[in-house]
């Protein structure tokens, strides 16, 4: 082999070792490291039901999302813009409570939220409805009276 065909293949070998270093370097990078909410979840001042579902969002974009058990959470955020704002919903209400996003950091949220309950409707509907039933049945009362008086008068 010649000097001259030695150092085209030199380089080449260089050229090769360089793009396949290149690529064992990128695949082998580490994942950023998450950053770790948990807490305790409240609807109408009581520990939320297991299954509630605690989300967090940046802008309108949900980024992670937990199921609650026992009242209690816990969330990952990972690969997310430093210092973003997240926000947190339970249930898609808004909880009005935020965190700045910063990858290894750890916070501790208790999330409070008020649902509306039909339950007070139904109670009162249930109530008009028996008063509705007592009047009817009062009224028809009063004409079965009135129809015997009306027989008897004859």
């Amino acid at each position: 082999m010649n000097k001259n065909s030695f150092f085209k293949f030199f380089i080449l070998f260089l050229a090769v070792s360089a793009i396949t270093l290149d690529s064992v370097f990128v695949v082998t990078a580490l994942p950023e490291l998450p950053m770790i909410i948990s807490g305790n979840v409240y609807i109408n001042d009581k520990i939320a039901a297991d299954g509630t579902k605690i989300t967090a969002k940046i802008g309108d974009k949900e980024i992670a999302n937990a199921v609650a058990s026992k009242g209690q959470f816990t969330l990952l955020l990972q690969q997310i813009e430093k210092n973003a704002v997240v926000r947190f919903y339970v249930d898609g209400i808004d909880t009005n409570t935020d965190v700045t996003y910063e990858s290894t950091g750890y916070k501790t949220l208790e999330l409070r939220v008020k649902k509306a309950s039909i339950t007070p409707y139904l109670t009162a509907a249930f109530i008009a409805l028996v008063i509705f039933a007592i009047l009817i049945l009062k009224w028809k009362s009063s004409k079965i009276k009135k129809r015997k008086t009306n027989l008897k008068k004859e």
